[in-house]
């Protein structure tokens, strides 16, 4: 069996994706000498750079502006491939969110290892998986993007503010965290002002929340330090070579981390990696969810169908066979939370937080743990 893989392997996205592929490999060879029963799989991998640079020095500040278009058409390639049941790929938000798009339309079930976009749906929707899970055959081991948003809510909403600062990179996917965060902030009846263009204002807000640049996060910060954040100190964060130690005392990233693989899995992927251990939590779910779709099968392989495995991942299945030991897949297959860490430490925050799909909220098999501030 083989499990289709679209990974930049070079250019400034390819140390990331190097690690993701090993972290998959890692765990499908673990897999085919620890697993009793266990299907034997081989990753089919493709290169969303199409070789580009291998060097480190080179390879940094790389444009990637065209990685989504050209992994998108591999997913396609794999589409057209009925030897292939399921993929893995998405490697970053804006890869995954063109990898979803053509997975669904060439009926391919993917396992994306970053969030994908999904309305606000993991922070404001009643419980119960929604209506778009029903035909998605895209998943993700990190759950819906919206679950920053409530990372965010939950840090703000702790400290009881009467008004929040929102600011944007003016990037679509940030624009989406900052209208979910919105919805929830107005559930609560905070107020907020948005996309201030000279800082927070004469408001006097009690709290000010920058999302962006993606790979670090959301930055909190108490109003004594809106005075430090010019325009140029948040050119600086954009840099790759961005020192987060020099943030103002009052000021912390929130950034999403990868905790939804077991260290006991004896994969030999670290849980520290957080490329590599996205990687190896894909090809978890893809394997798994190819295995019970051939035993729904009568275990005869050359029954299993696309939409067989498909179903599969929608529906999510035992936590700890499909997911690992800290998270399950419910809400249309996608894992049902996200684990962040507070970057920087900071003495007034936790240094870490785990926030619910609060779709999976009613699901009785839900394990304890933070609950997302409803």
């Amino acid at each position: 069996m083989r499990i289709a893989v679209e990974l930049p392997l070079a250019g400034d996205a390819g140390a990331d994706g190097l690690r993701a592929r090993d972290g998959i490999e890692a765990q499908l060879r673990w897999e085919a000498t620890e697993s009793l029963g266990a299907l034997l799989a081989t990753a089919d991998v493709r290169d969303t750079a199409h070789g580009g640079l291998a060097n480190p020095h080179q390879d940094e500040g790389t444009d990637t502006s065209r990685l989504p278009s050209q992994a998108a058409a591999i997913v396609r390639t794999f589409g057209a491939d009925r030897s292939l049941l399921i993929a893995i790929s998405g490697l970053r938000a804006e890869i995954a969110a063109a990898d979803a798009l053509a997975a669904n339309a060439v009926k391919l079930p993917l396992v994306t290892l970053a969030p994908l976009e999904d309305d606000c749906m993991a922070s404001t929707a009643p419980s119960g998986a929604s209506k778009a899970a029903a035909s998605t055959y895209a998943v993700s081991v990190a759950g819906g993007a919206s679950l920053e948003s409530l990372a965010v809510a939950q840090l703000l909403l702790a400290s009881k503010p009467h008004r929040v600062a929102i600011l944007t990179d003016r990037t679509l996917a940030h624009g989406r965290q900052s209208a979910c965060l919105r919805r929830i902030l107005a559930r609560h009846r905070v107020a907020f002002d948005v996309d201030l263009k000279r800082g927070p204002g004469t408001n006097s807000p009690d709290a000010l929340l920058y999302f962006g640049p993606a790979e670090r996060g959301a930055l909190l910060c108490r109003p004594v330090a809106a005075g430090s954040l010019t325009p140029q100190a948040f050119a600086v964060m954009a840099h790759r070579g961005y020192d987060s130690r020099t943030l103002p005392p009052s000021c912390a990233w929130i950034r999403r981390t990868a905790r939804y693989v077991s260290e006991e899995s004896g994969n030999g992927v670290s849980p520290r990696d957080e490329d590599a251990a996205s990687g190896a939590a894909a090809a978890r779910v893809a394997l798994a969810a190819v295995q019970h779709a051939v035993e729904r099968r009568g275990r005869d392989f050359t029954k299993v169908t696309r939409p067989d495995v498909a179903a599969v991942l929608r529906e999510g299945g035992d936590t700890d066979t499909l997911i690992g030991s800290t998270m399950r897949a419910c809400a249309g297959g996608s894992a049902d939370r996200a684990t962040f860490e507070i970057v920087p430490r900071r003495q007034n925050l936790p240094a870490s937080l785990s926030v619910e799909d609060e779709r999976c909220a009613s699901q009785p098999q839900r394990r304890s743990g933070v609950r997302s501030p409803t």
